[in-house]
């Protein structure tokens, strides 16, 4: 292959990688990936997800003197496609790097 669409191929998946990266890190910063707030849900809308338990007993809310809410994070699920794309597209772009680093120049 030419150098030059070597060079050009992994500076567009170096690119690419780094954008995802970006866009998976300010996600995190910004707490994008927990439940808002006002979607928290009850004990029993999150039993499916997470169960909650005071002094070895299971909360639940009718049991509760206080209304409880809960958040969940879905960074796992939110990230998971983003966050493999990037590695990807960085690895390939590193490889087409160095194939074009290394590769002979063309004689003409």
């Amino acid at each position: 292959m030419p150098r030059k669409f070597l060079l050009l191929v992994s500076v567009i998946l170096l690119a690419v990688g780094v954008g995802l990266g970006y866009r998976v890190a300010d996600g995190i910063w910004r707490d994008f990936y927990w439940t808002p707030k006002d979607l928290a849900l009850t004990p029993e809308q999150a039993r499916t997800r997470v169960e909650i338990y005071l002094a070895d007993a299971l909360v639940q809310s009718s049991t509760l003197s206080q209304p409880v809410r809960i958040r969940l994070n879905n960074v796992a699920e939110a990230t998971r496609i983003p966050l493999a794309s990037a590695t990807f597209c960085l690895g390939a772009g590193l490889a087409f790097l160095l194939a074009g680093l290394i590769s002979p120049r063309s004689r003409r």
